[in-house]
């Protein structure tokens, strides 16, 4: 949970630097209309799709069997 929490902190640290680094945001643009851009759709409803079905396939998957000595023993390949 900690590295989560550091993860975030260091994203938003990041990006408060560069949003205070910029002075001039009028050439910026959120999104560039092109014939190229429709390329991006297919892995965006597939991102959307998949997403979904993990839950259901990690619920009806089986419990695999667990390494003699615990859950944190090493496996010997």
């Amino acid at each position: 949970m900690l590295g989560f929490v550091f993860t975030a902190c260091a994203v938003v640290a990041r990006s408060a630097q560069i949003v205070t680094a910029r002075a001039d945001w009028s050439d910026v643009h959120t999104f560039n209309w092109r014939y190229d851009s429709l390329f991006a759709i297919p892995i965006i409803v597939f991102g959307f799709n998949c997403h979904a079905n993990v839950v259901t396939i990690f619920s009806c998957a089986r419990a695999r069997p667990r390494p003699p000595g615990g859950p944190h023993a090493r496996l010997a390949y």
